[in-house]
């Protein structure tokens, strides 16, 4: 056999699966350097130069991580197009300065903010959605780039309102796979309650099921009997996730 025509095929072979993701990352006045950027899918971990610039080994479907303090996290999904030529990023600064607290005329401070703990959170939070939840990271063929259901699923689990954290109770509580379950086959809890009643965008029901399982909800509700109260539940929580959802997309 020939082996230079051997070395020839090999050769080829890598050069055509060897694909790089390029671009430039701003925020809303100029590039940022050192940002953080790892394809998830593959544990690769670069930072962007210091005009911003990047370049990361990636394929079709990768899911593309960028962090920097005080910016709020982005995921990517890479698609085709994507590939094709450099694109630009744009990653918006959020506030983190908590408020102090009046105790009985007793001014308390909130624990400091930790940035390397928080992007630690937040890729943890991503990669075990990821894990759970695969098809929410394929890119939709008309909206290739920044998917905002997977986005919302990551922030929603770690950005709270002073005073909104939840204690689990001892007792049982619903969880997002018995919602799920639930609005499989069900008269009344169905695709047409979630949208005419709940009013929730296409495509957001597991994402909505998972921040109701956050609230802790008592199993109880689930019964025939409880209907009425598990109603009053859905659509009370539904609101707050829509106030939840607009702020992040904003």
């Amino acid at each position: 056999m020939n082996y230079k025509l051997l070395f020839f095929f090999c050769l080829i072979g890598s050069y055509t699966s060897a694909q790089t993701l390029k671009g430039t990352i701003y925020n809303a006045t100029q590039t940022i350097a050192d940002v953080s950027v790892k394809n998830l899918s593959k544990d690769i971990q670069i930072y962007s130069s210091s005009k911003g610039a990047f370049k990361i080994a990636a394929e079709v479907n990768d899911s593309i991580y960028f962090y920097i303090f005080p910016y709020a996290p982005q995921v990517k999904v890479v698609t085709n197009d994507l590939l094709k030529a450099p694109f630009v990023i744009e990653l918006k600064e959020v506030n983190n300065q908590l408020d102090e607290v009046l105790l009985r005329n007793k001014v308390v401070k909130a624990t400091p903010f930790s940035a390397p703990k928080y992007e630690e959170n937040v890729q943890q939070s991503i990669l075990s959605d990821i894990d759970k939840n695969p098809h929410l990271y394929e890119p939709a063929p008309s909206t290739p780039g920044l998917n905002f259901i997977a986005l919302f699923r990551a922030a929603a689990k770690l950005v709270k309102k002073k005073g909104d954290k939840k204690t689990p109770k001892s007792t049982s509580t619903i969880s997002a796979t018995d919602l799920e379950k639930l609005f499989e086959d069900h008269p009344t809890f169905n695709d047409t309650f979630l949208s005419n009643e709940l009013k929730l965008p296409a495509n957001y029901s597991y994402a909505f099921f998972d921040y109701f399982e956050d609230q802790y909800i008592d199993y109880q509700l689930l019964e025939s009997k409880n209907t009425f109260l598990l109603i009053d539940k859905l659509i009370k929580l539904s609101e707050e996730y829509l106030i939840m959802l607009n702020n992040i997309r904003d």
